[in-house]
């Protein structure tokens, strides 16, 4: 098919377009994609791959499958007279095609399924690239793929009782918090599912019901002061600004080399108008005494989408929207950032193009990116994770 395309300066003319092969919520076999950008990735600073390629890039975990659709932008389809269309891999020892079986063309949906050939602890990459008419066709696109050996991270969960007054002078009262064990494999279920694409695996102890801890504020909650001024707690303890009652929790409550998280009924922040907070993550953190508070606090009410999030802080990545050095302290809120899953906010009732990041409308996203580009801050996240977890005692 012919058109026509009015081009200042220069342009990339894109025929066709990898994409995520379903909307809905994290599954294994249908991964999110990194389409930042059609340029090579710089040169890697720390030993990592660059993506060398025009194209998105996803990960997958070796031995494992998973489907990926291409969509035809400016061609026809082959039923309305379009050119058959062919994907190959360009090192079927790392990732191979598997559907369409022996080199056959792309059926109309334009998906096709990739099996992970041999990983590593850091990657391996290698492309895919779309020919027209033939196998041997021209290229007339290209996708990456990153595929990883499985690192496990050991996690030991907490259902704490978190006993506290609700009056001066009341009496102390145990605040257990309604979480289960079953709840619990629920919403690892999801987690995993999302940092598969890294190769990541979180395995997850029998739930500790043995952990209670007195806290300076009501039962069952966590208490925060995150403003600039001191305040007093209904119950009349004082908390200073800037701070809050949880030492008791990470100090009492830990299991050596794993990722320990505490399930609270809620986390309460006195400051006036701060919201709700779901979830806390502590990465190499200590307290005043020196006493190791890295973990994860979650509360009864948080997703598992929450706790992907905060086991992605744990692993060491901050916020894909906070500040970059040198843009004057302004953050983003594009849809770049707003689809990933380290974005700091859920976008549930924005309106427009935002309630949609690519698992449905009002769905949060679940990206977790695969390039490295250089005018996006905080990104390459796949790697800081990585490197995190395979130094970790688990």
């Amino acid at each position: 098919m012919a058109f026509t395309e009015e081009v200042y300066k220069s342009r990339r003319i894109v025929l066709v377009r990898f994409v995520r092969a379903r909307t809905g919520r994290p599954t294994y076999t249908y991964p999110d994609l990194d389409d930042r950008g059609w340029l090579h990735d710089p040169a890697a600073a720390n030993g990592e791959t660059p993506a060398l390629v025009h194209g998105p890039v996803f990960g997958m975990a070796q031995d494992k499958e998973v489907v990926i659709k291409l969509e035809r932008l400016r061609l026809e389809e082959a039923a309305s007279g379009g050119p058959d269309l062919f994907v190959k891999s360009e090192d079927e020892t790392i990732a191979s095609i598997v559907e369409p079986a022996n080199n056959a063309e792309l059926p109309a949906d334009g998906t096709f399924r990739i099996k992970g050939g041999t990983g590593s602890w850091r990657d391996k990459f290698c492309k895919l690239t779309v020919h027209v008419g033939s196998e041997s066709g021209p290229i007339i696109g290209e996708c990456g793929v990153r595929v990883f050996q499985r690192r496990t991270v050991r996690v030991h969960p907490w259902l704490l009782n978190l006993r506290g007054r609700t009056a001066p002078g009341g009496p102390i009262t145990a605040g257990t918090c309604a979480t289960t064990q079953a709840n619990i494999t629920t919403l690892f279920r999801t987690v995993n599912r999302i940092w598969r694409s890294c190769g990541i695996y979180f395995h997850v102890d029998a739930a500790d019901t043995s952990g209670s801890v007195n806290m300076v504020g009501n039962p069952g909650e966590l208490t925060e002061n995150s403003g600039g001024a001191a305040i007093t707690h209904p119950n009349g303890n004082a908390f200073p600004a800037g701070t809050d009652d949880s030492n008791g929790v990470h100090r009492n409550n830990r299991r050596a080399n794993r990722c320990n998280i505490w399930w609270v009924r809620r986390i309460r922040d006195l400051t006036p108008g701060a919201g709700t907070t779901m979830a806390w993550a502590m990465d190499n953190t200590t307290d005043s005494g020196g006493v190791n508070q890295s973990g994860i606090v979650m509360t009864d009410a948080a997703d598992a989408n929450d706790l992907a999030h905060e086991l992605g802080h744990y692993l060491s990545l901050d916020h894909s929207d906070e500040p970059a050095a040198g843009s004057g302290s302004r953050s983003r809120n594009d849809i770049q950032v707003l689809r990933r899953l380290m974005y700091r906010f859920n976008p549930h009732g924005r309106t427009g193009y935002r309630r949609n990041v690519g698992y449905g409308s009002g769905l949060r996203g679940a990206l977790i990116t695969m390039r490295d580009k250089p005018k996006h801050f905080r990104d390459d996240e796949w790697f800081e994770a990585r490197r995190r977890a395979i130094r970790g005692a688990y």
